[in-house]
């Protein structure tokens, strides 16, 4: 028997729904999905980081030292 789907998270790539912003149910309802989504600078950001992990990249690790203001490698 296979188990519910774990929902993914769209603002960490790569890593799975783990319900940080208080009072979501998951991605469809969660307030930083939300602010990231609906602010274009934010958004056109993580587009960049999607098309970089599609790349082979590990967006995680890529995703961390982008905000720090480290050049990834």
């Amino acid at each position: 028997m296979a188990g519910r789907p774990e929902p993914r998270c769209p603002v960490r790539i790569g890593e799975p729904c783990t319900l940080c912003f208080p009072g979501a149910e998951g991605p469809q309802n969660c307030g930083l999905v939300y602010l990231v989504q609906t602010d274009p600078e934010l958004r056109d950001q993580l587009a960049a980081k999607r098309a970089e992990h599609r790349g082979g990249r590990d967006g995680r690790t890529g995703h961390r030292e982008h905000w720090k203001g480290d050049t990834p490698s």
